[in-house]
């Protein structure tokens, strides 16, 4: 089940501002566009908890580099973990 509930069903917003952690920023309005913000931080939280709840392990800061097919699993290059 979806977790989330959205603050304010179909309600758009015309204009958006988008600020960097150095402080710049940046404002866009269009009137025949709309914007949509999202929860970032809890969306990747609940896809992450998807999966650990089937048993599987998520990793994190892992580059993918490649991965090779050993017999039924996979094989990720720069970890060495294999997966199937």
């Amino acid at each position: 089940m979806w977790p989330f509930a959205p603050l304010r069903k179909h309600e758009a917003y015309i204009g958006a501002s988008f600020k960097s952690p150095s402080g710049r920023s940046l404002a866009l309005e269009r009137d025949d566009y709309f914007f949509l913000a999202t929860d970032t931080q809890g969306l990747l939280a609940h896809l992450a908890r998807e999966p650990r709840a089937s048993g599987a392990q998520v990793h994190f800061d892992e580059p993918f580099e490649g991965a090779t097919r050993d017999s039924d699993q996979l094989l990720l290059t720069a970890s060495g973990i294999k997966c199937r």
